[in-house]
Protein backbone atom coordinates (compact mmCIF):
# COMPACT_ATOMS: atom_id res chain seq x y z
CA UNK A 1 0.00 0.00 0.00
CA UNK A 2 1.25 3.49 -0.86
CA UNK A 3 0.22 6.38 1.38
CA UNK A 4 0.08 10.05 0.37
CA UNK A 5 -0.22 12.71 3.05
CA UNK A 6 -1.26 16.07 1.67
CA UNK A 7 0.21 18.64 4.00
CA UNK A 8 3.38 18.01 5.96
CA UNK A 9 2.64 20.35 8.84
CA UNK A 10 2.89 19.19 12.44
CA UNK A 11 0.22 16.49 12.23
CA UNK A 12 0.97 15.25 8.70
CA UNK A 13 4.72 15.12 9.37
CA UNK A 14 4.15 13.25 12.65
CA UNK A 15 1.96 10.54 11.15
CA UNK A 16 4.13 10.32 8.04
CA UNK A 17 7.22 9.79 10.19
CA UNK A 18 5.53 7.11 12.29
CA UNK A 19 4.40 5.25 9.17
CA UNK A 20 7.82 5.62 7.55
CA UNK A 21 9.53 4.29 10.67
CA UNK A 22 7.33 1.20 10.34
CA UNK A 23 8.64 0.70 6.77
CA UNK A 24 5.46 1.87 5.03
CA UNK A 25 5.67 3.58 1.64
CA UNK A 26 4.80 7.18 2.51
CA UNK A 27 4.84 10.31 0.38
CA UNK A 28 4.53 13.65 2.16
CA UNK A 29 3.45 16.63 0.09
CA UNK A 30 5.19 19.70 1.48
CA UNK A 31 6.03 23.15 0.24
CA UNK A 32 7.65 26.32 1.45
CA UNK A 33 9.38 26.27 4.83
CA UNK A 34 8.20 22.75 5.66
CA UNK A 35 9.72 21.39 2.45
CA UNK A 36 13.00 23.27 2.99
CA UNK A 37 13.24 22.01 6.57
CA UNK A 38 12.63 18.38 5.56
CA UNK A 39 15.29 18.57 2.85
CA UNK A 40 17.94 20.08 5.11
CA UNK A 41 17.14 18.49 8.50
CA UNK A 42 14.85 15.50 7.98
CA UNK A 43 11.83 15.16 10.25
CA UNK A 44 12.70 15.36 13.95
CA UNK A 45 10.01 13.80 16.14
CA UNK A 46 9.89 14.31 19.90
CA UNK A 47 6.98 12.36 21.34
CA UNK A 48 6.13 10.86 24.71
CA UNK A 49 4.15 8.11 22.95
CA UNK A 50 6.35 7.38 19.90
CA UNK A 51 9.73 8.36 21.33
CA UNK A 52 12.34 10.68 19.86
CA UNK A 53 13.74 10.00 16.40
CA UNK A 54 14.67 11.57 13.07
CA UNK A 55 13.28 10.33 9.76
CA UNK A 56 15.24 11.24 6.65
CA UNK A 57 13.34 11.33 3.36
CA UNK A 58 14.66 8.97 0.70
CA UNK A 59 14.04 11.29 -2.24
CA UNK A 60 12.62 14.69 -3.08
CA UNK A 61 10.43 15.67 -5.99
CA UNK A 62 8.73 18.87 -6.91
CA UNK A 63 5.30 17.75 -8.01
CA UNK A 64 3.46 20.83 -9.19
CA UNK A 65 1.47 18.79 -11.72
CA UNK A 66 0.25 16.46 -8.98
CA UNK A 67 -0.99 19.36 -6.90
CA UNK A 68 -2.77 20.95 -9.84
CA UNK A 69 -4.47 17.69 -10.74
CA UNK A 70 -5.76 17.23 -7.19
CA UNK A 71 -7.24 20.72 -6.86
Amino acid sequence: MKILIMGAGAVGAYFGSILSREKKSVTLFARGKNYESMVSNGLKIESVVAGNFVTTPVSYKVQIRLMRSLI
